[in-house]
């Protein structure tokens, strides 16, 4: 009876020990497209966001609603056009020097549709999600392990 004992005492022991030795994977960070199964928005639903974001924001009428969504679905689908076309450019420089062309046409177009105290409002609003922004990325920081 004791040798019974002390061998299931054995064999509990090592089991434990066993399984706290077994390491646990996290889980890869996701892209923002893969995150919760979500597929990638298409042009249109990221105007009709973009749209109603601002209407609330902004308080904007029907027809500044209907101009805006305008400029922001041919704004996302020349934004995906521009994905395949920079997919294969290596020239970063040219690259960024067009998205800002890009910027800066749509910014003088929507501020053409949007009256001086709303595109004034819209301006500070864009300041404080950069400064949102940057504080999330300076949280994220990535630690490397020692070499040991």
């Amino acid at each position: 009876m004791k040798k019974i004992l002390l061998l299931l005492a054995a064999f509990s022991f090592s089991a434990g020990v066993v399984s706290a030795q077994t390491v646990t994977t996290k889980a890869r960070h996701k892209g923002k497209h893969e995150q919760a199964g979500k597929a990638a928005k298409t042009p249109e639903q990221r105007a009709d966001h973009a749209a109603r974001r601002m209407t609330k924001s902004l308080n904007l009428s029907d027809a500044q609603a209907a101009q805006v969504r305008q400029l922001y679905l041919a704004q996302a689908q020349e934004k995906q056009a521009d994905r395949t076309r920079y997919a294969a450019d290596a020239n970063k420089a040219g690259r960024r020097a067009g998205m800002q062309a890009d910027r800066q046409r749509y910014d003088a177009r929507l501020r053409e549709i949007l009256t001086a105290d709303q595109y004034t409002r819209f301006a500070q609003q864009r300041v404080e999600q950069k400064a949102r922004h940057k504080e999330d990325a300076g949280q994220r920081t990535y630690k490397m392990k020692a070499k040991s």
